[in-house]
């Protein structure tokens, strides 16, 4: 990012105590993967990592911890306008496109866009769904709402989406995200996932790059646990050193060759699993 980007934006990486020791692995794989990014703080509620980018507030809720770790980024950088958050296990495992990046960024804070968000999952760009859900919310979208900037495309996402506050790597603008931290606060919402589903009244419209960020669905960690996915999709070619720090977290040991093979054997396994359903299901009309 160049310097006036870097007077303006900053990147908050939120981590927890149980998942804190991952920092140095990700402060590795962005500047891998995307060198270029803003100014970078991890915050956590633990207490094990000691290092200038480390902001840690011991004791706090994820909304807590988020809003008081705001609050020291504007003390330290009082001239950000804009944040880029991102859970720790969103992290990228592949190559960033820095110039998009840089791209969507103008875009977002030309437009005035309060948040651009830039799914782990596939952002259902080209369907519709009319489903009838009883918490009367949608998963999906009724109706295609696209707008485009500059050959950038943006998903226009609906005010009644299940998870409109959703935690997934986000641009944000900083007075706004401090505005809806707050708001969590006030109505006792203490974790992630009930801020995703927050409804705010002063909520301002949310957008989704068409940008696919680089990493699996639910990022290198999925429920405590690492995500295999992930190590298969990391680009081992570049990131090396961390490939082996994730097999060692998958298998215990520090073997890619051994963890290679135990994916094969896995897809193997499951493969005959379907297959054998698949034969059962044939003949058993005729039994």
């Amino acid at each position: 990012m160049n310097t006036a980007r870097e007077h303006t934006f900053a990147f908050l990486v939120t981590s927890h105590v149980r998942t804190e020791r991952f920092i140095p692995l990700i402060a590795d794989l962005l500047n891998i993967f995307w060198p270029e990014h803003p100014h970078c703080f991890f915050l956590t509620d633990g207490a094990s990592q000691n290092a200038d980018d480390v902001l840690s507030f011991p004791g706090r809720s994820w909304v807590e911890l988020f809003q008081v770790g705001l609050e020291e980024l504007v003390r330290r950088r009082p001239h950000t306008t804009h944040v880029f958050h991102m859970l720790e296990d969103h992290c990228p495992l592949r190559a960033c496109d820095s110039e998009r990046l840089e791209r969507v960024f103008k875009i977002a804070v030309a437009d005035e866009m309060t948040a651009v968000s830039f799914p782990t999952y596939a952002w259902p760009w080209n369907e519709t769904d009319s489903t009838f859900f009883p918490d009367g919310l949608v998963r999906t979208w009724r109706h295609q709402d696209i707008v485009t900037r500059n050959g950038e495309s943006f998903a226009v996402v609906p005010r009644d989406f299940f998870r409109y506050f959703q935690v997934q790597p986000t641009l944000w603008r900083l007075d706004y995200l401090r505005a809806a931290c707050a708001h969590a606060a006030a109505a006792g919402i203490k974790d992630p996932w009930s801020f995703e589903a927050m409804c705010w009244s002063d909520a301002l419209q949310h957008y989704v790059s068409r940008y696919d960020w680089p990493t699996v669905h639910h990022g290198f960690l999925e429920q405590g646990r690492l995500n295999r996915a992930a190590v298969a999709y990391l680009d081992r070619k570049r990131a090396a050193a961390p490939h082996r720090v994730l097999v060692r977290e998958a298998i215990g040991i520090e073997s890619p060759l051994l963890f290679d093979s135990l994916q094969i054997l896995i897809r193997a396994h499951g493969l005959i699993r379907r297959s054998f359903a698949s034969v059962k299901r044939r003949i058993a009309p005729t039994m």
